[in-house]
């Protein structure tokens, strides 16, 4: 576990896991009005993946992403931002050339550099009381409040900043989060497709966060786009492909010191591939039953996940019914059982120190390899990890005095 998911996320905690490494602030504040500041944001990590049962090879992250930007509020409602995020992986000399996601995915085009750099430039309009535009590089990642099904929690780690047009919401009664990533931009006979993503987020809520029972309602869909009209005929056509997820869940908030929350939520979830026939399922359904709860300074969960042929478009690879280690094989009605704990240790608000660990237990199911029916034994997988973020902001000037 690196992240909590959208039921802690919605708990008022200063030491939350998820909150504390992963998430941003994006309020635009009428009292900045002027200011030109210097902002750092950097996150060192050592992440172990121990997984077995074929759904992902096991691997190590041992690195660090620094994110320095300057920004400028010319006024009260717009903030700029632009800079630059570098990736590094220790005794990592050589980077391959692409977008940057799961490891998993990357593809070596012959680049060869001694860091990963990609630009960051953002432009934020508070456009109403509650409501913002985020245009360029928006806030993704955890940000979106996603469930692992559908967003893996290490891309915080590995992925580039995503990119292109955001729109947020938030309310007393009611959050919502719409944006478009976009991930692979084409030319006129270009191989590649093009590809982007279309998600959308919200959360109803039933009554305050802060009530002694809060109950609320997340929907949460991705789409994922490859293709385009401008690139090479004979190259590969048009795939879309959809994650959907909707269920309820109730948090409960005590006067306990030792316990001051807990919480249940229920997901149904769905996938669907809507054009294109490049995998070889074409609807499939999982259930997501979570249980959490805060105790003492840890954060900890409990998780049940059922998969009837759903595919991840970005999730988790062990919640997908094809994995990442072999592409070939799918998992048929398969079960999983997940514990997670977290502690984090907030030295300020800018400098964090976090730890995870995490065990996965999958029962033995069938699957169908090239047209046979194979069994799957039953396997245990781990992952732990320790993080540092450093996130601290600069007053360079005020160009208004």
């Amino acid at each position: 576990m690196i992240a909590m998911t959208l039921v802690l996320a919605e708990i008022n905690i200063h030491a939350q896991t998820d909150s504390l490494l992963f998430r941003h602030n994006h309020t635009v504040s009428e009292e900045n009005k002027g200011d030109l500041c210097l902002n750092i944001e950097s996150l060192a990590f050592f992440k172990d993946n121990e997984f077995k049962g074929g759904r992902a090879d096991g691997y190590t992250l041992p690195g660090f992403w620094l994110q320095p930007t300057l920004s400028l509020q010319p006024l009260g409602r717009i903030r700029l931002e632009a800079g630059i995020r570098l990736l590094k992986y220790w005794g990592a000399d050589n980077y391959p050339s692409c977008h940057y996601k799961s490891i998993a995915a990357w593809e070596d085009n012959g680049s060869r550099k001694f860091m990963h750099a990609v630009p960051v430039f953002r432009v934020q309009l508070q456009a109403a009381r509650h409501f913002q535009i985020v245009l360029g590089s928006i806030f993704g990642g955890s940000n979106h409040n996603l469930i692992e099904p559908l967003y893996n929690d290490e891309y915080n780690l590995s992925a580039d900043p995503e990119n292109g047009v955001q729109l947020l919401l938030d309310t007393r009664h009611f959050n919502f989060d719409a944006w478009v990533n976009w991930e692979n931009f084409i030319f006129r006979g270009d191989e590649k497709r093009e590809a982007f993503t279309v998600g959308f987020s919200a959360l109803p809520k039933a009554n305050a966060r802060s009530s002694r029972i809060h109950t609320y309602f997340p929907v949460q869909i991705l789409f994922r786009h490859n293709g385009g009209e401008i690139n090479n005929p004979s190259g590969p056509r048009v795939q879309t492909l959809v994650n959907a997820a909707a269920g309820a869940g109730v948090l409960i908030n005590t006067s306990n010191h030792i316990i001051p929350c807990m919480a249940i939520e229920a997901m149904g979830a769905y996938y669907g591939q809507q054009a294109g026939k490049e995998l070889p399922v074409d609807n499939g359904y999982g259930i997501l039953a979570d249980m959490k709860a805060r105790i003492w300074q840890l954060d900890v969960r409990l998780s049940y996940w059922y998969n009837h042929d759903f595919i991840s478009i970005d999730g988790d690879p062990h919640f997908s019914a094809i994995g990442t280690a072999d592409s070939e094989k799918i998992f048929k009605n398969s079960h999983l059982l997940k514990a997670d704990i977290g502690y984090s240790y907030a030295f300020s608000p800018e400098y964090i120190l976090g730890v995870s660990a995490g065990a996965i237990y999958m029962p033995g199911c069938d699957a169908l390899e090239k047209g046979l029916n194979t069994k799957v034994a039953p396997a245990v997988s781990f992952s732990a990890g320790i993080y540092f973020r450093m996130s601290p902001d600069f007053l360079l000037k005020n160009i208004r005095k």
